[in-house]
């Protein structure tokens, strides 16, 4: 069981706790209007949740991997499209 503790008590030098910091945010900084377009909640499954609070965790905490991780895969994509369009050809 997962012990309950005040905000200020989170101790954000382990993996658990920056995924509760990060999941905090998330929840936290829900607008509105993003309620009112079902942006939240129903709008996304359990996995596309979990995704953003761990990509929040990692911007936050791994700045500088999280910079060379969106590098490698945006290079990756662009050479996935060069040669998906040569065998199109």
């Amino acid at each position: 069981m997962i012990e309950e503790k005040r905000f200020s008590q989170i101790d954000i030098n382990t993996d658990e706790g920056k995924i509760i910091l990060s999941a905090i945010s998330v929840l936290t900084s829900v607008d509105s209007e993003d309620i009112k377009r079902k942006r939240w909640g129903g709008g996304i499954s359990p996995d596309q949740a979990y995704e953003q609070v761990i990509d929040l965790a990692n911007r936050i905490f791994f700045e500088e991997e999280y910079k060379t991780e969106v590098k490698r895969k945006r290079k990756e994509k662009r050479r996935s499209r060069l040669i998906n369009k040569i065998f199109k050809n």
